[in-house]
């Protein structure tokens, strides 16, 4: 005996609301409609409205007949294994009411196409109520809300955020809208750029969202494309050195984690950015790759090898591929290590007498010493006498030992502009400079040679001028 069987509604919405969405990613799920429906303009509004919050997302594409709206809203409206359409952002057919419940227990959806407009709700707490799956339908006659073809997509009721009972909730509430601004700019960034299909405008309560390209395309280095199994297409981007770009530049393209947790792959899903900054488990990340980034474009007909979930804010690589990833790793990022290899040589090869001596122990660590060698140095142990001179030499032990490494790693990490050595005033330049030529001519060199010594110092050979005049 064969017998229907109806899922019990009061489970299966605590099933749906509990998918894992993130506010962000729940309104980029909805956006994704708006772009399969062709729309060019998306307008997002949300407001505190007396501390009961609501959301709009709104849309000029080509709207819906009252056939298309109920199918939209229907749980499950599209198979994923159906064959879709080549610009279709969808997956499940489920994420207008995933993505809506998730956040909010109303969704109420308005849409106009052929000058007919209709509207369609979903009342989470009416649905609970009745224990069935009860929508309202209606048609809007003469209500003038949409002029032209588009929808309207409005959660009411949200209840995952905290309203009357938080203080601070309307600044909660305004800082989750800038944070969702940053998500769009980055998430759809080729759409509003214009680099992949048409041209798409979005705002947030009138806010213009503007396009946060990873790649820093204007002054990063690519290696050629590479076309994987015939679907997925792989870019590598070597960022530039922070050196080669305004401290603004660096600071926009550092993201809000660094560049050190920026770095991996950006997988893209018919332009759409799916997720980003990871090296799915093929690599570790590290200091010396941190400016690399290595976009991988896919289309939705791989959506099934590329196992991605039903909010689309994560994939994992099919396994023909991955050994093939592995391998552009190393590969792709030879560029960014290179730079920062070139110029770690340039500055072990800077002075003749360095202050700062690097080390290699057996055991391959890495240490440094002040130098004895050092003009500077010199000039302090030999103007002492011997019991000084051997304490001098404890303290600059003490100095080697106690380098705060892990500090100084961080702030580079974090922002290597803002991690600058204290300048010496030109006065104390020179000062310095007279007291070791004094010392050195003491010890029986001519003038010339004192001078020559000094020009193998950097700090005194950029400021020969102003030495050379002083004495």
């Amino acid at each position: 005996m064969r017998k229907e069987i109806q899922p019990n509604a009061n489970s299966l919405i605590m099933s749906m609301r509990s998918l894992g969405y993130s506010f962000n990613n729940a309104i980029a799920d909805i956006i994704d409609n708006s772009i399969s429906a062709r729309a060019t303009k998306i307008d997002i509004i949300c407001s505190w409205d007396k501390e009961e919050p609501f959301i709009e997302i709104r849309d000029n594409g080509v709207g819906m007949t009252s056939e298309e709206l109920e199918e939209a809203m229907r749980l499950g409206s599209k198979s994923p294994l159906h064959e879709r359409e080549k610009e279709d952002l969808g997956r499940f057919g489920l994420g207008l009411k995933t993505a809506s419940f998730s956040q909010a227990k109303k969704l109420i959806v308005k849409t106009k196409k052929f000058e007919k407009s209709f509207e369609a709700s979903w009342d989470l707490d009416l649905v609970e109520k009745e224990n069935r799956w009860f929508m309202d339908m209606e048609e809007l006659e003469g209500k003038k809300e949409l002029k032209d073809n588009g929808t309207i997509i409005r959660w009411e009721k949200i209840d995952t955020l905290e309203k009357k009972s938080h203080k601070n909730a309307r600044e909660d509430f305004e800082l989750l809208t800038t944070q969702l601004s940053k998500h769009i700019s980055l998430v759809f960034h080729r759409y509003i750029s214009g680099d992949y299909g048409n041209k798409i405008s979005f705002s947030i309560n009138g806010d213009v969202c503007l396009s946060a390209d990873p790649f820093f395309k204007e002054k990063s280095t690519n290696q050629p494309p590479e076309i994987i199994a015939n679907k997925c297409k792989v870019i590598s981007y070597s960022l530039p050195h922070h050196t080669n770009c305004s401290s603004e530049d660096w600071e926009n393209h550092a993201g809000e984690e660094g560049y050190l947790a920026n770095q991996g792959f950006y997988l893209y899903r018919n332009g759409r950015l799916i997720c980003k900054a990871t090296w799915f488990g093929l690599a570790r990340k590290l200091e010396l790759r941190k400016l690399c980034r290595i976009s991988i474009d896919i289309d939705n007909s791989s959506d099934s090898e590329w196992q991605l979930d039903v909010k689309k804010s994560s994939a994992t690589p099919p396994q023909n591929i991955r050994g093939r990833l592995r391998d552009l790793i190393d590969a792709f990022s030879r560029p960014s290590i290179k730079k920062f290899a070139k110029r770690d040589k340039a500055l072990k090869n800077k002075d003749k007498f360095p202050i700062w001596e690097r080390f290699v122990s057996t055991e391959k660590k890495i240490i440094y010493k002040i130098s004895k060698e050092h003009p500077s140095i010199k000039f302090l142990l030999n103007s002492l006498g011997e019991e000084l001179a051997d304490e001098a030499e404890k303290t600059l032990s003490l100095i080697e030992k106690l380098i705060p490494l892990q500090l100084i790693s961080s702030d580079y990490t974090e922002d290597p502009k803002n991690l600058i050595a204290e300048e010496l005033s030109i006065k104390e330049i020179v000062d310095h400079a007279k007291n070791i030529i004094d010392y050195y001519i003491k010890q029986g060199l001519s003038e010339e040679e004192s001078y020559s010594i000094l020009q193998e110092v950097s700090l005194f050979r950029e400021n020969w001028n102003s030495i050379k005049d002083s004495l």
